[in-house]
């Protein structure tokens, strides 16, 4: 039994004991040649493909399943962050959010992209990867935009909490609108400790590379084979 993250190898063998002594931890890989920070020009670049302000510091919401990924309490949390926009790329209900968001007074920072091929530059756009998630087996999107050097704003579930070091690669939150903006301002407050946190981010992913797993699962069938 192959469990794609920590988390998951632990609920597998505590719901399975009896096959406790052969789940093996091997997870998903994140290609860093592809995903890696953007240059000045390609931000730019990304943010007017995306039809975003050309400044300003924006965080970026990507996926679906928007209730248990905690996009309410991402659009909360601008309410409390001025300045900040958030991308919302994926499907979902955009006419129940998009009513929350000017509830909230936010609807004018938050951009809805629908269901998009083009995560990069959504990443390349974007400033930080906000991710309140109830549940992740292992969330390839937060390694998508750790390696993109984003530092993420995110609660330590399965997947995010091997590469989240909170306070260096970014912040653990709860479920919570007003941890995530204070994990925002204080991104926006301190532009060198955000660049720092990006870089340490990318860093957390050096070990998992497509090449690192591969490895990993051949040399699981030579040892089965033995």
């Amino acid at each position: 039994m192959i469990a794609v993250s920590a988390g998951v190898g632990a609920e597998v063998r505590a719901c399975y004991p009896n096959i406790a002594d052969r789940v093996t931890v091997i997870a998903n890989g994140v290609d860093r040649t592809r995903y890696a920070p953007a240059s000045s020009a390609e931000r730019i670049a990304a943010r007017a493909r995306l039809g975003l302000p050309a400044v300003g510091p924006t965080a970026a919401f990507v996926g679906g399943d928007w209730g248990r990924k905690g996009l309410r309490q991402a659009i909360e949390a601008l309410a409390q962050a001025d300045g900040w926009h958030l991308i919302v790329a994926g499907r979902g209900d955009a006419g129940a959010f998009g009513a929350l968001a000017e509830r909230t007074g936010v609807s004018g920072r938050v951009h809805f992209l629908g269901k998009t091929d083009d995560a990069l530059s959504v990443y390349h756009a974007a400033d930080a990867l906000v991710l309140p998630s109830a549940y992740e087996t292992f969330s390839l999107v937060a390694y998508e935009a750790a390696a993109s050097g984003l530092p993420l704003i995110a609660t330590a579930v399965s997947g995010i909490e091997d590469i989240l070091l909170d306070g260096v690669s970014g912040y653990r939150v709860g479920r919570d609108a007003g941890e995530i903006a204070t994990g925002l301002r204080k991104l926006s407050d301190d532009p060198a400790l955000a660049t720092q946190m990006g870089a340490a981010a990318r860093r957390m992913t050096a070990d998992y590379t497509w090449e690192v797993m591969v490895a990993r699962h051949r040399a699981l069938y030579d040892d089965t084979e033995d």
